[in-house]
């Protein structure tokens, strides 16, 4: 197995746990979601697992800076990475979704869901699902991109 989907599947695994815990985190089985740093705790390594798709996601050309609207290449690539690669916008949206519907419930429920697990659920999940699925298509697609060393 290659270092690229064993990394994928640790942060599916974990994110798939912080899914959990975002539901059942005041379960009693659940404890170690209750202490004090558990939260932040989480976010740090959802970060850590997001860092190797930032990077690669920039070193494809698929991203804009911050605060600029997209080139129209990278409109064009995110468009043709889409339509080689059903999975992508799945992991696109589904992470965004997820995250949303968590503040939803959060509002409509209380505390019983905590939004803040949900986000780092969603981090973990969508840099493992864009190693596992994703990222061999747009490395396929765009590896004559400038700077490319991925």
């Amino acid at each position: 197995m290659k270092i690229r989907q064993t990394f994928a599947f640790i942060a599916l695994a974990i994110g798939a746990n912080l899914a959990v815990a975002t539901f059942a985190w005041k379960s009693q089985f659940l404890a170690l979601f209750q202490t004090e740093h558990a939260i932040v705790t989480s976010f740090i390594i959802a970060v850590v697992l997001f860092i190797p798709f930032v990077f690669t996601f920039t070193q494809l050309g698929l991203n804009s800076a911050e605060g600029e609207t997209p080139s129209p290449e990278t409109k064009r690539r995110l468009k043709l990475l889409s339509s080689q690669c059903s999975m992508w916008p799945v992991t696109w949206y589904s992470a965004l979704g997820f995250i949303g519907f968590s503040w939803l419930a959060f509002f409509l429920v209380g505390d019983i869901v905590n939004p803040f697990f949900a986000m780092s659920a969603a981090l973990a999940s969508l840099s493992g699902s864009w190693f596992l699925f994703v990222y061999p298509v747009a490395r396929r697609l765009f590896k004559d991109f400038p700077n490319n060393t991925a």
